[in-house]
C-alpha cells in the first residue's frame, strides 16, 4: 500500500486514496495477423495504443493522512470530486509512491460502498495517458508557395488532362 492520490490539472480538483492496493501501468498494440513482406519494418504495421493506468484504492471517511475523522459528507465529497473529473475528461495527474503520472483521463471509473473498512469506497479505475504531437508551422513566401509563373496558375483547367498542351504543367 502506498500513498496514491489524483489531481485535475486545471480544476485543482484532488482526491487522496487512504489505501491503494494496485497501481499498474498498462501498454499494449495491435499487432497484423496477415504476413508482411519481407524487408519491410514490421513496427510500420503495429498499431500502438495509448498507455494506461490502473489504480484500484479505497477512500474512506476517517483518514489519518488527512488528519482523523471525517464526516459522511466529506466522503461524498471525494466521491463527487472522482465523479466529476471523469465526468468533464479533465487531464489529470496521478502521484503514487515517487512517481508521477501526468496528462491522464479518466477512462473507466468504478466506485462501489465497501462497509469492510467503516465508511468507505472501493475505487477502480482505468486511466489512458493522452499523447499530444508537437507541430511546426512552416513559413513559406508567396514565390515558393506556387513555384510556377502566375500566367501558368491562372490558366483554365482545359490545360490539365489532354488540353493543348497535352495535360502538362509549362514553367
Amino acid at each position: 500500500m502506498r500513498f496514491t492520490s489524483i489531481k485535475g490539472n486545471s480544476s485543482g480538483r484532488v482526491v487522496v486514496f487512504d489505501a491503494c492496493e494496485v497501481v499498474s501501468q498498462d501498454f499494449s498494440a495491435t499487432v497484423p495477423e496477415y504476413p508482411t513482406e519481407a524487408g519491410n519494418k514490421v513496427s510500420d504495421s503495429v498499431l500502438k495504443h495509448l498507455p494506461g493506468l490502473v489504480l484500484s484504492g479505497v477512500i474512506t471517511a476517517m483518514s489519518l493522512d488527512r488528519g482523523g475523522a471525517h464526516s459522511e459528507e466529506d466522503l461524498e465529497s471525494l466521491k463527487d470530486n472522482l465523479k466529476a473529473l471523469y465526468a468533464s475528461a479533465e487531464l489529470c495527474t496521478v502521484y503514487s509512491g515517487i512517481a508521477a503520472y501526468g496528462s491522464l483521463i479518466i477512462q473507466d471509473l468504478s466506485i462501489k460502498r465497501d462497509n469492510s473498512f467503516g465508511r468507505a469506497y472501493s475505487v477502480d479505475m482505468t486511466l489512458k495517458q493522452m499523447v499530444f504531437p508537437s507541430a511546426t508551422v512552416a513559413k513559406f513566401s508567396t514565390s515558393e508557395s506556387y513555384p510556377y509563373s502566375g500566367a501558368t496558375a491562372n490558366q483554365s483547367s482545359s490545360n490539365f488532362g489532354g488540353g493543348s498542351n497535352g495535360g502538362h504543367y509549362t514553367k
